[in-house]
């Protein structure tokens, strides 16, 4: 099939096709072809299930890309071949081209070395939040005039997700709750693009004179929102809000709106703290079964996250 799908983008001779293991949304093959390295990702199955924010997801990725280029300088993989019809196969798929240089996750860095990739996950993270949106949400969604009506509104599906697969949702109810307490807050946000998984398993890294340099994969993620939410997997060994002094202070010195300390970025972060376990909680049940691994990684970083998110949007004015 991998071969099938080169031939179609015109990239014919596809060899050394290796399966990539890294994700588990999307499936993935490395390839040579028509003299180059590429990846070509591969969509769900149209009937495969899925969170209600997933479906139609490659297409959100393709926006985001589009839009990462024409609006930034930040560094990702170019895409020579992108089929959303239908034609060839069922599922979407695209080819883009294969960063032959490290993860960031890979490197282990440490000291100066980790300070300056800090530094500039922060800058990224600050250009990123320079888009500007229409609405808030999800596009795949809908979108919403406020904030607030957006993650309320992401989080009611993720409840009704959880009873399509036969399960209640507490975490989901504890959250509207704490999203309806907080209502006034999260109807003054800024709206730009979020990319909510800015992880270093999402960056390569390239070691460059003056510092690395970051390119950028999997934005598919994203949704147009609140800029606070990507605190929340910048400096991911740090949960707390309190913790991420570095990492604001970095992001402070290159964005066009800084971060203001205090109980409402408290409230903000926590929410999103939540909002994100929730999704790790609700996911189970479309990804997983009880015997694999993920059931339980996934259970236990929920468990922990709300635990601490929920505690925080009680006396937020502590933070």
């Amino acid at each position: 099939m991998v071969r099938r799908l080169f031939k179609a983008a015109g990239l014919a001779g596809a060899e050394q096709i290796t399966p990539l293991t890294g994700g588990e949304f999307n499936s993935a093959f490395a390839a040579r072809a028509g003299g180059g390295e590429y990846v070509v990702k591969i969509a769900p199955d149209r009937n495969a299930p899925v969170l209600s924010y997933e479906r139609n997801l490659m297409r959100q990725e393709l926006a985001c890309y589009d839009l990462i280029r024409e609006k930034t300088t930040i560094k990702i993989p170019a895409i020579p071949y992108r089929d959303l019809s239908g034609a060839v196969i069922p599922p979407s798929w695209f080819i883009m081209e294969k960063l032959t240089i490290p993860l960031l996750s890979s490197l282990k860095l440490a000291g100066e070395a980790a300070l300056r990739a800090g530094e500039r996950k922060a800058e990224l993270a600050a250009a990123y939040h320079r888009i500007s949106g229409p609405g808030f949400g999800y596009p795949q969604m809908g979108l919403y005039g406020s904030w607030y009506e957006a993650i309320k509104n992401m989080t009611f599906s993720l409840v009704e997700d959880a009873r399509r697969f036969g399960k209640n949702s507490p975490l989901g109810r504890e959250l509207l709750d704490a999203i309806e307490r907080h209502r006034g807050v999260l109807e003054n946000v800024p709206c730009c693009l979020v990319n909510f998984d800015l992880w270093d398993n999402n960056l390569f890294c390239k070691d460059v004179p003056g510092g690395p340099e970051l390119y950028l994969v999997d934005p598919e993620r994203s949704f147009w929102g609140d800029p606070a939410a990507d605190l929340v997997c910048l400096d991911v060994m740090h949960p707390a809000l309190a913790d991420k002094a570095d990492i604001i202070a970095a992001y402070n010195r290159y964005a066009d709106r800084p971060f203001e300390t205090g109980p409402a970025l408290a409230i903000r972060y926590n929410i999103m703290l939540s909002y994100l376990a929730l999704v790790m909680y609700t996911e189970r049940w479309s990804r997983y079964r009880p015997w694999n691994a993920g059931y339980w990684r996934n259970t236990l970083a929920a468990r922990f996250m709300t635990k601490r998110s929920f505690a925080a949007l009680t006396q937020p004015d502590r933070l």
